[in-house]
């Protein structure tokens, strides 16, 4: 079993390198590079084993590793979060529950391919319990994430500074945005 975050495919616009390339410091050029490197690969995958790996959830996971474990180890690819919630027995200790709070240190429009809040989210929704969610930032796209049952989201930095001002004042950030979202719930205005 081969325990995955995201469900992205090895490549193509949602592909491992176009998905999570920049974030990584690729410029255009360079990714531009990695992408046919990436359609490379695939096309000896397919020749090699005749499976083409972007037909496997997650084959574009940590760099394109979904795709060798799958093929190489034989692994099924299953979703960590739903793995994991399942070994705790998540769904029954949400009973009773009136408040899930969980988070992430960037709530984006990557989240929504199989990571914690979006399974969490999921298994939420379906009970109807709301949500919430801090995070360090919120970029682009996070507000798909209400589709899926975040109910709400705190940011613990209100805009883009750079990595050594965010990790210098994570703590106090951190302390400040759970306050106001504990004063949020004492007070009822979570919806």
């Amino acid at each position: 079993t081969i325990m995955c975050d995201v469900d992205n495919p090895l490549c193509g616009p949602n592909g491992a390198t176009m998905s999570y390339g920049k974030q990584k410091g690729g410029t255009a050029e360079v990714l531009e590079e990695l992408e046919k490197g990436m359609e490379n690969y695939r096309q000896v995958l397919l020749k090699t084993f005749g499976k083409d790996v972007n037909d496997i959830p997650g084959s574009g996971a940590a760099g394109g590793m979904g795709a060798a474990f799958s093929l190489f180890l034989l692994g099924e690819m299953k979703s960590g979060i739903e793995v994991v919630m399942d070994l705790m027995n998540f769904d029954q200790m949400l009973d009773g529950v009136d408040y899930v709070i969980s988070g992430e240190g960037r709530a984006d429009s990557q989240t929504l391919h199989g990571k914690v809040l979006y399974g969490i989210g999921k298994r939420c929704k379906k009970r109807n319990i709301p949500v919430i969610a801090i995070c360090g930032c919120l970029g682009d796209g996070y507000e798909a994430l209400y589709e899926h049952g975040i109910t709400k989201f705190y940011a613990t930095t209100d805009k883009e500074l750079c990595e050594k001002q965010i990790l210098a004042n994570a703590n106090d950030n951190f302390m400040k945005t759970a306050v106001r979202m504990f004063e949020d719930i004492k007070n009822g205005n979570i919806s």
